[in-house]
């Protein structure tokens, strides 16, 4: 749609430099960016989706420490979902995760994610015991969470998005 609106806009600018004898000027614009291509989220998988047990984990830590529990957010969860079948074969952060929001329609608010593989201890102890990861866990400003897992061959890798 956004390739669209730019072509119209080039084709408006054109027509005008053209109309107004500005060929040379319209002949140097360099032609529309090809449309971005279309981001399917994935759907979340398990039977509670709405509440899974990590973040029933994450909670019970926030709250030990006095902090507020966390509400399952719809769209963070799509995220999230997407998330934990990308870091399969790319583990890393980075922009996607901006994408992914603005996708979503977040456009101003901070959105946090933590990733792990597990073959068999808990994510939550993992994060526990990296600072980094504890941080974003632990940070008060967070009242949404959405969580991705996706299993294969004895791994499990897990994403928390918070917001």
């Amino acid at each position: 749609m956004l390739a669209m609106l730019l072509k119209m806009i080039l084709g408006v600018v054109l027509s005008f430099l053209a109309e107004t004898g500005h060929e040379k000027a319209a002949e140097q614009i360099p032609p529309a960016p090809p449309p971005a291509p279309t981001v399917t989220l994935a759907e979340p998988m398990g039977a509670d989706v709405s509440y899974p047990p990590l973040a029933s984990a994450i909670n019970e830590e926030r709250i030990r420490r006095g902090l507020a529990a966390l509400t399952p957010e719809p769209r963070l969860t799509a995220i999230a979902a997407t998330r934990s079948r990308e870091i399969v074969t790319d583990f890393q952060h980075g922009s996607r995760l901006a994408e992914l929001a603005w996708l979503q329609g977040y456009r101003t608010e901070v959105v946090g994610e933590i990733l792990c593989i597990s073959t068999g201890t808990p994510c939550v102890s993992m994060w526990l015991d990296s600072p980094t990861h504890k941080s974003v866990m632990l940070d008060p400003r967070w009242s949404y969470i959405g969580i991705g897992t996706y299993s294969e061959g004895g791994a499990t890798w897990a994403v928390a998005v918070f917001q």
